[in-house]
């Protein structure tokens, strides 16, 4: 089932610490969008960071507290390839808003 929170922004308690350096520095990611575009900006270390030995802190972020399965498994699938994990987001983004513009999801 497909959900229109999918796209929504999280609560304060459901926000993604995403690492940014060694420093402990952090970014605060709020949605699946933010994400997708944050990680658009990001280096290739700061997302291998993230994805490594078999976890996937993005994929377990979006079926934990997106609820969104299917582009989590994606994900996990995909493992560590930047382009294919961007690619992978945005698709399943823009499926959504056009799922749900033309079925008037509420």
């Amino acid at each position: 089932m497909v959900k229109k929170e999918y796209l929504s922004q999280v609560s304060p308690d459901k926000v993604f610490f995403l690492s940014l350096d060694v420093t402990g520095a952090s970014k605060s990611i709020w949605s699946l969008e933010e994400l997708l575009e944050t990680l658009k900006e990001l280096p290739d270390d700061v997302i291998s960071h993230h994805i490594y030995n078999g976890k996937n802190d993005f994929a377990k972020w979006i079926r934990e507290t997106i609820g969104d399965n299917e582009l989590a498994d994606e994900l996990e699938r995909i493992g560590n390839n930047r382009e294919a994990l961007l690619s992978a987001m945005e698709r399943r983004i823009n499926w959504l808003k056009k799922f749900f513009a033309n079925h008037n999801h509420r």
